[in-house]
């Protein structure tokens, strides 16, 4: 090994392993906001899902395309000058984002004992991941996003094919 760099024995030093920037994917597709809206980002996120390293038939995914279904019926309900929301999936190491933005700047309630029943299912499934919901407004749009993290490996989820 003469010549090579300490870095080059058997292994990288702790020090480079350690500041390692982590692998992370992004998918973000926009849908227009009407009749259909549901079913085509469910078929956006569903094509995404494998992208980012998680099993489109895993019982993450189910719990991601859950709460991307109330998120999206939220869009409809709530924000209804919105005309296209962007959707976003968002995976690094045992991390994955599901984002929402739409062109209404309320925020919406996130408190579980004053927020409607569709957030609260929405607080209750990110729970079971190890997750949680927030929204924020917008940096480059008049709007918000509302954002829920899941754990990749929560307490017995896995992320593995769901049970039958």
């Amino acid at each position: 090994m003469e010549g090579a760099g300490p870095w080059r024995r058997h292994r990288r030093p702790a020090a480079a392993v350690e500041h390692a920037l982590p692998c992370v994917g992004r998918h973000v597709t926009s849908t227009r906001v009407g009749p259909g809206a549901v079913r085509e980002a469910t078929q956006a996120v569903r094509d995404s899902l494998a992208g980012v390293g998680v099993d489109p038939r895993s019982s993450l995914a189910d719990a991601v395309l859950l709460v991307l279904g109330e998120l999206v019926a939220n869009v409809l309900r709530h924000a209804r000058q919105t005309t296209v929301m962007d959707i976003g999936v968002t995976a690094a190491p045992g991390r994955l984002v599901l984002s929402v933005a739409d062109g209404d700047p309320r925020l919406p309630e996130l408190d579980p004992a004053r927020t409607g029943d569709g957030l609260r299912s929405v607080i209750e499934v990110a729970a079971l991941y190890d997750g949680e919901l927030s929204a924020e407004p917008a940096v480059n749009h008049h709007g918000k996003i509302v954002m829920v993290s899941f754990c990749r490996a929560p307490g017995g989820h896995t992320g593995q094919h769901a049970p039958t």
